[in-house]
């Protein structure tokens, strides 16, 4: 039919496009795109796209010290700048559609420690771009084995000297070997306290 028209090419192993070869990543908005009026009886030649094939990432996680796998964990991905693209939690997590660039990527999986890459730990909020950046090029399927370090923990009671009733209300604190802060709470009622998710070094309990 005549009138005007806005085309977009999609393609699971390529970017979106839209008319005349504009990227438009995952949220792709026709009107990004340009008109092509089209008359009646007419063919209108020269709409030709020039696409680019997504590359992505996929992480196989093993146990840093047995060397086994690991059942799952999270992949996430930052761009060039440490702006946050995609993530994926599995046993292999896989980020496609990244187009060709810089990127930056953090790793975690339950009972061990974050991680960047290239086996950067990734401690209190950690900054994605104090990893190591990985360039990608158009159409690369990188696969990576990430190493994990288990998590360890410290746990006890505090009580009186005199009575060896339970104490509730004190606070521990833990840092590391360093003077590193890590994490600091109270006792619960029985005087209990358990300090988790600690990298395996040397801590100090305050």
């Amino acid at each position: 039919l005549p009138g005007d028209y806005r085309l977009l090419m999609t393609h699971p192993e390529t970017t979106d496009e839209v008319w005349p070869d504009i990227p438009c990543g995952n949220e792709c908005l026709l009107l990004q795109g340009e008109l092509v009026s089209v008359a009646l009886e007419s063919t209108v030649t020269g709409i030709d796209f020039a696409v680019e094939r997504e590359a992505s990432i996929t992480v196989d996680f093993v146990d840093s010290v047995s060397g086994q796998p690991l059942p799952s964990g999270d992949l996430r991905v930052f761009d060039s700048e440490g702006r946050f693209v995609n993530s994926t939690f599995a046993v292999s997590p896989s980020v496609g559609g990244l187009s060709a660039g810089t990127y930056f990527i953090s790793f975690r999986s339950s009972g061990y420690a974050d991680q960047l890459w290239e086996g950067l730990p990734c401690d209190n909020f950690c900054r994605p771009e104090d990893g190591t950046p990985i360039d990608l090029e158009e159409g690369e399927m990188l696969r990576l084995t990430v190493a994990l370090d288990p998590l360890a923990s410290i746990a006890g009671r505090i009580t009186s000297e005199g009575s060896g009733d339970p104490i509730s209300g004190a606070r521990i604190s833990v840092t590391t070997a360093e003077g590193s802060f890590v994490e600091s709470a109270p006792t619960a009622s029985a005087g209990r306290r358990r300090a988790g998710r600690l990298r395996p070094r040397r801590p100090r309990v305050l």
